[in-house]
């Protein structure tokens, strides 16, 4: 018996992934949020091995793996968008280039992954240059992002995991 390339709960958080997608956007690096949110909580060896990867072949903040995974409510998106004078088309499109940049208060925009690339880069551009690449998805919704299932919920900004064994054993299905 063969099995499924793909499970229902993949086919079903890819879904909601799309929908939940709303484009990239260039953000300052001082307007993504984390968790943790200070750099003590980070690992100084990760740290030091992406400043030495940022020195020699520079940030490569376009590089689609390098986007840093946002949550926004439809609200905040929106007003950033008018605050820009930028349609909402202009997310989408693919040309490095052409990405608007926007502008969030605190707490807006959430990162979920790349805190540390965020920290670095921070510290080793020019203040000037300190933004990054930024896939904007709006709260409210559950996916898999990065093997870990997070349940997001508005506005609360708080995130639940699954305890580790049972992430586990969800990989190895």
């Amino acid at each position: 018996m063969q099995r499924a390339l793909f499970t229902e709960e993949e086919v079903r958080l890819a879904s909601e992934r799309r929908l939940k997608y709303h484009g990239t956007a260039k953000v300052s690096l001082d307007q993504i949020a984390f968790d943790p949110p200070l750099p003590r909580d980070l690992d100084p060896k990760n740290l030091k091995r992406i400043k030495e990867i940022f020195r020699k072949n520079r940030c490569r903040r376009f590089d689609i793996d390098n986007h840093v995974p946002a949550i926004i409510s439809r609200r905040d998106l929106a007003a950033a968008l008018q605050q820009a004078q930028v349609p909402a088309r202009a997310l989408m499109t693919n040309i490095a280039e052409r990405l608007p940049t926007l502008r969030f208060s605190a707490g807006q925009l959430w990162g979920l992954h790349g805190r540390h690339r965020a920290q670095v880069a921070s510290e080793v551009l020019p203040p000037l240059d300190r933004w990054w690449t930024v896939d904007l998805y709006l709260d409210g919704m559950i996916f898999m992002l990065f093997l870990y299932p997070v349940l997001i919920v508005s506005r609360s900004r708080r995130y639940w995991q699954q305890p580790q064994d049972l992430v586990n054993r969800r990989i190895c299905q």
